[in-house]
């Protein structure tokens, strides 16, 4: 069963990311904040990370940055699932490391799909 970690400073969103994932058979983990992210993803040894962009203490860009240097993650996929929609932003969201940059809101049935084919690339 593949571990997903989602990291997003509202816990609203969160939650029910968390329930969606759930229900699909994924083992979730989840963090409120880049930093708690980075140091979870360490423990757990996640999969695929779903992150946000705006975040207090670390940013979704920032810890795609610090994953993405990191050895231990060089095969992790990371989704940013963000509000933030203009083109630049996507274009720097991929160029900082995110696999797949997607908008809030977003159909589950979607989120989903997106997910089986990254994991099933990995």
């Amino acid at each position: 069963m593949p571990k997903v970690l989602v990291v997003d400073d509202e816990s609203d969103f969160r939650m029910v990311l968390v329930h969606i994932l759930g229900r699909a058979g994924y083992q979730v983990v989840e963090a409120k904040d880049g930093v708690e992210g980075f140091d979870l993803a360490h423990r757990e040894r996640p999969d695929l990370v779903i992150v946000d962009w705006n975040m207090p203490r670390m940013t979704g860009i920032e810890m795609c940055q610090a994953l993405r240097r990191d050895p231990d993650f060089e095969k992790i996929a990371i989704i940013m699932l963000t509000v933030r929609q203009l083109d630049t932003d996507h274009a720097e969201g991929v160029h900082r490391g995110a696999d797949l940059y997607l908008t809030k809101p977003i159909e589950p049935v979607e989120l989903l799909n997106r997910i089986k084919a990254l994991l099933r690339h990995l």
